[in-house]
């Protein structure tokens, strides 16, 4: 599973109080789950719950959800976008002495795609194209300036699939969110006549208080 080292590393970075101690934030993983269908061969989801518990922090709460919500829009968009979940994204306070607070964070039923391709040792890697595996960091799927997810390759026991079988593991990055804007309608009455329909973008200018 690669998401919790992925939130702990946005925080770290975000955070300069969790970048200065890192002992403080504490990440955990809880009722966890393996979907699969068989439709897709060995190739399976993983679904679980991620905890992140910050204790003793003296930082404004915006400076650690703020992080939080740009994580999950390459992450986890879905959290973000389905209205039916926003109880997935919850948290909870311990107000301690001296301005200091223990924060858990739950975001719920997260989930990574694990694709997962057969062939024999001696064959190349059936998903894969030649040269491919020595690109640099930053040049697959992860996006630029990310270093992709690794590739490992696990042996399968001979009585399962065959004398020589190899898996190859891929965990498949999330459809790509754009952001989007709120577009707001006008109407505009005289009386009880409709005059005009109209759409309104947002406003792109500077942001006055």
């Amino acid at each position: 599973m690669i998401k919790p080292d992925s939130l702990r590393a946005a925080l770290a970075a975000a955070v300069p109080e969790l970048a200065q101690n890192p002992e403080a934030l504490h990440v955990r993983i809880e009722r966890g789950e393996i979907h699969s269908t068989m439709h897709g061969g060995l190739s399976f989801e993983y679904q679980y719950d991620l905890i992140a518990l910050v204790t003793d922090y003296a930082g404004h709460a915006d400076m650690l959800f703020l992080p939080i919500v740009a994580w999950l829009w390459s992450a986890q968009p879905d959290i973000l976008l389905n209205p039916a979940r926003r109880a997935d994204f919850s948290f909870e306070v311990d107000v301690l002495d001296a301005g200091k607070a223990d924060i858990e964070i739950r975001l719920a039923k997260l989930t990574e795609r694990v694709a997962v391709s057969l062939a024999l040792a001696t064959q190349p890697d059936p998903d894969s194209e030649e040269g491919e595996g020595n690109e640099p960091p930053g040049s697959g799927e992860g996006g630029e300036g990310e270093t992709p997810a690794p590739v490992i390759r696990i042996p399968v026991p001979e009585g399962l699939m065959g004398p020589g079988t190899v898996a190859t593991v891929r965990h498949a990055p999330e459809p790509a969110v754009e952001p989007f804007r709120q577009v707001e309608r006008w109407e505009f009455w005289v009386g009880d006549k409709l005059m005009r329909v109209f759409d309104a973008p947002p406003f792109d200018g500077p942001v006055t208080p």
